[in-house]
């Protein structure tokens, strides 16, 4: 008898079979663009494969299932006489997709994806707001040097920009061809970056380089694909986005640019240098942090850095307060915390480490300054001040009331699980906040209780 799994698979391949086969002939045959390249044969077509079609095919048919499912369900298609190989990259394709649904929505089901290509994309509000850059710089043309799987030109277009894509890897530049099928203003070019006269093509141009070599991260910028010093000749003549990783040395930044640090839901995801006109457009050379919350969007700039490359000024300290705040990764990373603080009255613990205190309920804040506040602070009240003791924090967390924390920890060697463990809490009770850090010479837990801003 067959499983819900199996039967439901034979209705999807059988009603697919009854209607026109699926096909992405559309989408797949867009001609290479003539551009002066130093050393290129004669464009070809680039297409999907017919072994790309069959695959797509079968992945577009293919229900829901779970990591569980996958064996029962290649089990299932081999019964039905399908080759192996295109099971599995059927399969593999289709988790894609659904991994893809994050950042494509339901576009995700008709694209196709290499597993780099789909961890390297930028997400869908900061692709969109990296194309409204080029918008308020004026820019008319981008060329996507190293497009991979066309997710960065699929922004740009839609923004109504001409973008000349340009991937290296022929399979993946037709995967690019057919993810950027339903533009008209945009192209894909199978080439070398290095050997492309820029200047032909496009007003600016966009960079994301290769910054993994078998599945390690590769920490000097000059090891990419492209390396960042080439990526810099290049806007030295042409206005440049660069996307580099958020742990980037500020000593590595070129100083006239202005390099945005960016956060999506409290994590930080990336770094951009602009360059040039895009630089102009963004108030000039320096740093700034970009952070996405809850469906909006907030620059808050470092006004102490007049170059991005400049050191970070470290802010005014303070014994804690009333609250502590715990900043977003941004604002941290991008060096503008301490104007930050500065403009809303608070303090660092240390100055070492990025905890904030003050006397701010963000309660009492109107409406569109509290969600900024939210967007950039975590805030906890303070309950009480312990030194980092597992036992004497078990008695106080038991006093207070706790029957479960978060561990939040800066500056402090130890283990949030192995602390956890050690207070023993029985989940009767409120859920408190454990704050962990250095203070001076002093190791310090602050007990706290989270406002939820957002739900005010």
């Amino acid at each position: 008898m067959l499983t819900s799994l199996r039967l439901t698979l034979c209705l999807a391949l059988m009603q697919r079979d009854c209607q026109k086969p699926f096909t992405f002939s559309p989408l797949a045959n867009i001609k290479l663009n003539s551009v002066k390249l130093s050393s290129m044969q004669p464009s070809p077509l680039l297409t999907l494969t017919e072994k790309d079609v069959e695959i797509g095919n079968l992945a577009t048919s293919l229900p829901p299932f779970s990591p569980a499912q996958v064996l029962e369900l290649s089990s299932s298609l081999r019964g039905q006489g399908y080759d192996p190989q295109i099971i599995a990259q059927a399969i593999s394709l289709a988790q894609l997709r659904q991994a893809a649904q994050a950042k494509f929505g339901q576009s995700a089901h008709s694209l196709f994806f290499t597993k780099d290509g789909l961890e390297q994309a930028s997400r869908p509000e900061v692709a969109k707001y990296h194309a409204e850059i080029y918008k308020r710089a004026q820019i008319l043309s981008v060329a996507d040097l190293g497009c991979g799987i066309g997710a960065e030109s699929r922004a740009f277009a839609q923004a109504g920009l001409n973008v000349t894509a340009v991937e290296i890897d022929l399979q993946t530049a037709s995967y690019a061809t057919h993810n950027l099928g339903e533009f008209p203003n945009a192209k894909v070019v199978l080439g070398d970056v290095r050997q492309l006269d820029l200047e032909a093509i496009a007003d600016a141009i966009f960079v994301d380089p290769a910054r993994r070599k078998n599945g390690k991260r590769i920490a000097n910028p000059n090891e990419w694909s492209p390396p960042l010093d080439q990526v810099l000749k290049w806007s030295a003549t042409l206005p440049a986005g660069i996307k580099v990783s958020p742990g980037i040395r500020h000593t590595d930044l070129p100083p006239q640019s202005h390099v945005q640090f960016t956060s999506v839901e409290g994590n930080t995801v990336e770094a951009c240098i602009w360059t040039g006109k895009l630089a102009q457009a963004l108030g000039g050379s320096g740093r700034s942090a970009l952070i996405f919350r809850h469906g909006k969007s907030y620059e808050i700039r470092d006004e102490n850095a007049k170059e991005a490359n400049a050191s970070i000024t470290p802010g005014e300290c303070a014994p804690v307060g009333t609250y502590i705040y715990e900043p977003d990764g941004a604002l941290v990373r991008s060096g503008a915390l301490a104007s930050f603080a500065k403009k809303w009255g608070l303090y660092l613990l240390d100055p070492r480490i990025a905890y904030l205190t003050g006397e701010v309920n963000p309660f009492d804040l109107p409406r569109d300054d509290r969600d900024l506040w939210d967007a950039c602070l975590q805030t906890f009240r303070v309950i009480s001040t312990h030194p980092l003791k597992p036992k004497a924090l078990k008695k106080a967390c038991h006093e207070a009331g706790f029957g479960a924390v978060d561990i939040l920890n800066r500056g402090t060697d130890i283990l949030p699980q192995r602390l956890r463990q050690q207070l023993k809490l029985n989940g009767n009770g409120i859920r408190g906040t454990v704050i962990t850090t250095r203070v001076g010479d002093k190791h310090l837990a602050f007990l706290g209780v989270k406002l939820n801003v957002c739900d005010g």
